[in-house]
């Protein structure tokens, strides 16, 4: 359950939040269960809060800093998180459906390295901007060694993300936007990659084992995908 004087404390407003953050360096705000829906929380500082349970469901967090925050089970379904620094927040079991965690080309990148988000859904979740550069390519959310075990991502908008490194071990990627994607050295092991969008794609030194073989083949010849030392076990042969 929340601590009432937190919350409190969030009614007074970024700016006051902000400095009663800075003259309490060690307070552990808990917002654990609290209820924001459709609240702004702009430019606040989140470090390290307690929201788990929380409900963030059309929430704005432009800006906000939520590293190493306790996000697990929130349910933050149409945030807005453009611009969010998530590094290590634990978003396990979290809602991020259709999240907006990209907005435009000129936007802060979203930085959620190592966060962990196993068991999260961010079906149809916004993880690239709307808007692409001139050459076509997207900067995307920053995620590398982000732990996206078992997550829901069908139909996501990854492109142009930096997943370098993350672990996407038995996601659901069916129908998602992989264009311009970095997924060097990602562990993509018995991951649903079915009907996913590729173009200049990075699955260098990506493990993809147990992918069916048709399909690992079927991504290597679209335009400018990268397979160079690919890890990959044949689990089907053909007829």
């Amino acid at each position: 359950m929340a601590n009432r004087e937190h919350l409190e404390h969030v009614q007074t407003g970024s700016v006051a939040w902000n400095e009663w953050r800075s003259e309490n360096p060690h307070v552990l705000p808990d917002l654990s269960g609290a209820k924001f829906p459709g609240r702004s929380l702009r430019n606040f500082d989140l470090r390290r809060a307690n929201l788990e349970r929380a409900d963030l469901s059309t929430i704005d967090l432009y800006q906000a800093d939520l590293n190493h925050a306790n996000l697990r089970g929130a349910d933050l379904s149409h945030a807005c998180l453009i611009g969010c620094r998530l590094v290590s927040a634990n978003l396990r079991e979290a809602n991020l459906n259709s999240a907006n965690i990209c907005g435009d080309p000129w936007s802060l990148r979203t930085n959620l390295r190592g966060a962990n988000l196993i068991d999260a859904n961010l079906s149809s979740a916004l993880l690239s901007p709307s808007i692409g550069n001139e050459d076509g390519r997207h900067d995307g959310a920053y995620l590398p060694y982000a732990n996206l075990k078992r997550a829901n991502l069908r139909y996501a908008n990854l492109s142009g993300a930096w997943l370098k490194k993350a672990n996407l071990e038995d996601a659901d990627l069916r129908g998602a936007d992989l264009r311009y994607t970095n997924l060097s050295q990602a562990v993509l092991r018995r991951a649903q990659m079915e009907h996913i969008v590729v173009s200049h794609t990075n699955f260098q030194q990506a493990d993809l084992r147990d992918i069916p073989w048709l399909l690992v083949l079927h991504l290597m010849r679209q335009p400018g995908v990268q397979c160079a030392g690919i890890v990959w076990e044949l689990s089907e042969t053909p007829d």
